[in-house]
């Protein structure tokens, strides 16, 4: 519950920064909407200082019954030939940081575990954006996360003796893995 209450603060925010740069007539924002590894199903911001972009996203998986949210922060380096619909060119390095937070309660007959998971990844990406008209553009971009910092803090209620995890009981997370592939696929809106 925690969890979707500041998705839905963050949401909040940068629909503000989002009205604020419509009233202003600032043409060097861009919100984004997307899909990613692990920024989930978010949206963002990005504000554009020459070929470079400073970008903020929040994402969640609400439908999901494991409570989560990610922040991205990011810098996008944009390189490449104009296109006709953007002064921005259309091929990008991305770098930034992507923070997750994760909580999830399983019960079986024997025992009640709670589980809350905290993950810090340097991202690092190249990716594309293709315009369609001069405000609606797609992106696409692939890369790396590599664990920095992760903490999983696990509670149990036993009600008897706790059997072994496994794999399908909440075993091998991602406390596993420092290297995990960057996905990302999204639609832009150049306000």
């Amino acid at each position: 519950m925690k969890s979707n209450l500041i998705y839905y603060y963050c949401v909040i925010l940068l629909s503000s920064f989002l009205l604020s740069g419509i009233s202003l007539g600032q043409d060097k924002f861009t919100l984004t909407t997307g899909f990613g590894i692990y920024e989930v199903a978010n949206i963002g911001m990005r504000y554009q200082i020459e070929q470079t972009q400073i970008g903020l996203s929040v994402g969640s998986i609400p439908w999901s019954d494991f409570q989560n949210f990610s922040v991205l922060g990011g810098t996008y380096f944009h390189f490449g030939n104009l296109t006709e619909f953007s002064n921005l060119k259309p091929c990008y390095f991305m770098t930034g940081l992507t923070y997750m937070y994760g909580y999830s309660s399983y019960d079986n007959t024997h025992y009640i575990k709670d589980e809350l998971e905290n993950y810090l990844y340097l991202t690092i990406r190249i990716g594309k954006e293709f315009n369609i008209s001069k405000n609606v553009g797609i992106y696409a971009d692939l890369g790396l996360n590599f664990l920095l910092t992760s903490s999983i803090k696990v509670n149990y209620y036993e009600e008897s003796e706790p059997t072994e995890l496994t794999c399908c009981q909440g075993g091998g997370g991602q406390e596993d893995y420092t290297l995990i592939p960057a996905i990302g696929l999204g639609i832009i809106f150049r306000l």
